[in-house]
């Protein structure tokens, strides 16, 4: 994803391709994801790290800015 130099739209093209194939509510699925990215965090934390995986606030940032 990082290849394109934008990974905020590489991030809401596959999430796009991926709702529509699927059929699924765009908002339901953002929802959901960004539940998941929370999760992934607070593992992380109590498996302790101190910083969140650049991955995970790609697509959170990515999300939340398109909503």
């Amino acid at each position: 994803m990082t290849a394109t130099g934008d990974v905020a739209r590489a991030v809401l093209r596959r999430f796009d391709l991926l709702t529509e194939v699927l059929g699924l509510d765009r908002n339901r699925a953002t929802g959901w994801t960004l539940g998941r990215v929370l999760q992934n965090a607070l593992w992380d934390v109590e498996g302790g790290k101190a910083a969140l995986e650049p991955v995970q606030v790609a697509i959170a940032t990515a999300l939340l800015r398109h909503r």
